[in-house]
């Protein structure tokens, strides 16, 4: 029976149905989220549709590490990652570099070419293991991601910032949403900020607002400490603050992160020395109020 060949033909039909499915349910996805570009009459899927094909199989690509390579003005990050399947065993490892002397990334901030290193790692190791699957569905094998930028790059930032800044917020864009969408990782934001978010329009914001974002959640993603969400609770344990005020801010205190919660202990303090000074300077004035004559007080 193990060596009957029409089992193995049953087999091996009942596996390429299956890609078949898988094909043309990532080619559905891509076109309708519009996960693809076109450069020089190719479709290449950009790493939000190579996470997708891999979420099909049961595949999680996880960032091992990310290095500082660079040296001088010369900015380079190496990212290495790693492949699980849903038995949790590692199938998958690769590592990916992004640089400042990429002609598309010569303008780049650090931190735009360190996350870019990592999304590349991702959609290799997608890649190196279905890059098949992309083929079937009429695209090609390589990321978005790892293909030379097409578009004519300025000599100088401001000779063409509009499409500068347009790639730089695409690119802030994506990583925003794989980090909030990364089941791995939470991110430690409130609901509030994750309600801005969503409601945020990408092609019109400007690049310092998509920075905001960007930064407001590339830096929480740990959770606050303890010891800051005591001296949170402390702060507002004062008769300073309304029972509203309070409220308000310890309905989500148990879902920020570190920076939220330094930014919070920061301003609750100003306004707790703020609040402090005028209440002194008001026990003042009415003292002097009350040794007033009527006829002063009239006047």
């Amino acid at each position: 029976m193990e060596n009957n060949p029409s089992i193995k033909k049953t087999e091996f039909t009942g596996q390429l149905a299956r890609y078949q499915q898988i094909s043309t349910a990532l080619r559905d996805f891509v076109m309708k989220q519009n996960l693809s570009a076109t450069i020089k009459g190719n479709e290449y899927i950009n790493v939000e549709g190579w996470q997708f094909l891999g979420s099909l199989l049961g595949f999680t690509a996880i960032i091992l590490r990310v290095k500082d390579i660079g040296e001088g003005e010369h900015i380079q990050f190496r990212a290495e990652a790693e492949l699980y399947n849903q038995q949790n065993e590692k199938i998958g490892y690769c590592t990916a570099t992004c640089s400042n002397r990429e002609k598309a990334k010569m303008y780049f901030d650090p931190y735009a070419i360190e996350s870019m290193a990592q999304t590349r790692a991702i959609g290799k190791l997608y890649r190196l293991r279905l890059g098949f699957v992309a083929k079937m569905s009429g695209f090609e094998a390589t990321p978005l991601e790892e293909m030379p930028n097409q578009a004519t790059v300025p000599k100088k930032p401001q000779d063409d910032d509009n499409l500068y800044q347009a790639e730089q917020i695409n690119f802030l864009r994506r990583q925003i949403n794989q980090w909030l969408d990364n089941e791995e990782q939470r991110v430690w934001i409130t609901t509030k900020n994750r309600e801005s978010i969503a409601q945020v329009h990408w092609e019109t914001i400007s690049f310092n607002a998509a920075k905001k974002w960007y930064e407001l959640v590339a830096l929480n993603l740990d959770k606050a400490s303890n010891k800051q969400l005591q001296k949170i609770r402390l702060l507002l344990d004062s008769p300073l603050f309304s029972a509203f005020e309070q409220e308000l801010v310890l309905q989500d205190i148990d879902n920020i992160g570190k920076a939220i919660a330094t930014n919070w202990i920061t301003r609750l303090e100003a306004e707790t020395k703020h609040r402090t000074e005028a209440n002194a300077r008001a026990e003042v004035y009415e003292d002097g109020y009350e040794d007033l004559t009527e006829d002063e007080c009239l006047s």
